[in-house]
């Protein structure tokens, strides 16, 4: 189990899984969108 002592310090950096987000969820904070989940890094 993990916890977030000082959540404030982890900005987000980006939004995934926009293509599944509820109808009334607003992502108007300039932050990149993924409709899916990304991948990173070679296979």
């Amino acid at each position: 189990m993990a916890t977030l002592d000082e959540p404030a310090s982890l900005a987000p950096g980006m939004h995934i899984w926009v293509s599944r987000k509820l109808p009334w969820v607003s992502l108007e904070d300039g932050l990149p969108r993924h409709d899916e989940g990304i991948v990173t890094g070679s296979p």
